[in-house]
């Protein structure tokens, strides 16, 4: 969410100052459609897969352990996944808002010059849910990385 701020501060400056319109906004017409359809078919699919990483991440729970410095490190390692799962609950906020977005922009985006206020929402919903992508999928990676070498161990 703070990264989507910062790209607003960033884009509408650039937007005020510029004859021409940035982002989606200089595109021409039929361009612009076609960015908005592929907007909205790549946002739904990652919004899919946002949504399953959360449903994996929620089934891991901390499991009971032989060794109080085991059972510490488990019960953190609870903590991280919950603050990954946040971490992708929201790039799927982002993702649902390029989604929404880019499907206004198909049915109302008709005009010679873009609208300048859904390129600014798409562009910084999308540069926020890339980082959270990214970042997510790290974490889930880890997660399960570190959920596979767990289960060698032994429980009490």
């Amino acid at each position: 969410m703070v990264l989507f701020i910062a790209a607003e501060f960033v884009v509408i400056p650039l937007q005020v100052r510029s004859d021409k319109g940035i982002l989606i906004e200089a595109v021409g017409k039929d361009a612009r459609g076609d960015l908005y359809s592929s907007l909205s078919g790549s946002s739904s699919g990652l919004l899919g897969f946002a949504l399953a990483a959360v449903a994996i991440l929620a089934v891991f729970s901390p499991r009971r352990t032989v060794s109080r410095a085991a059972q510490i490190r488990e019960e953190d390692l609870a903590t991280a996944r919950v603050k990954v799962i946040g971490t992708l609950l929201t790039t799927s906020l982002m993702l649902l808002a390029v989604l929404v977005v880019s499907s206004l922009g198909i049915a109302l985006d008709s005009g010679k010059r873009g609208n300048p206020i859904l390129g600014n929402l798409i562009f910084c919903c999308s540069l926020s849910a890339a980082i959270g992508l990214f970042l997510g999928g790290l974490g889930m990676g880890l997660s399960v990385l570190e959920k596979n070498r767990a289960d060698r161990e032994p429980v009490a």
